[in-house]
């Protein structure tokens, strides 16, 4: 295999790696949508996304006839870790990329000690 086909296959692992991944985060998005105009917009977006990915895959099988078994393992490797990657929690950001409240921080945010007041009633 050329080096030039080398790079198209590892660009379609990555695309297939992608494209798997994007079908976990839409079937998560589409299970806690109620029904309506957007949650039909979702399903839509989940089968286009899964034939893109069978596409890509068809493409990778005709590309890789007479490839290397530990090229193919990699490739394999990719697409499963790609697909355990945490989903996107609250305001874009995922959980590993928020910051860790640490106590400089607080006393930054607190510079009297007082801890904030609770919402509900006093006990």
């Amino acid at each position: 295999m050329s080096k030039s086909e080398q790079k198209v296959v590892q660009y379609l692992n990555e695309a297939h790696a992608s494209e798997a991944g994007l079908v976990s985060v839409l079937r998560s998005q589409i299970a806690v949508t109620p029904r309506g105009s957007y949650h039909v917009g979702l399903e839509k977006h989940l089968d286009e996304t899964r034939t893109h990915a069978q596409r890509i895959d068809q493409r990778l099988g005709e590309l890789e006839q007479g490839r290397n078994p530990v090229q193919v393992f990699v490739g394999l490797a990719e697409t499963l870790i790609s697909q355990s990657r945490p989903s996107w929690h609250g305001r874009g950001r995922r959980i590993a990329d928020r910051p860790i409240p640490t106590a400089a921080r607080w006393r930054q945010q607190n510079p009297y000690g007082r801890r904030r007041a609770s919402a509900g009633p006093a006990a």
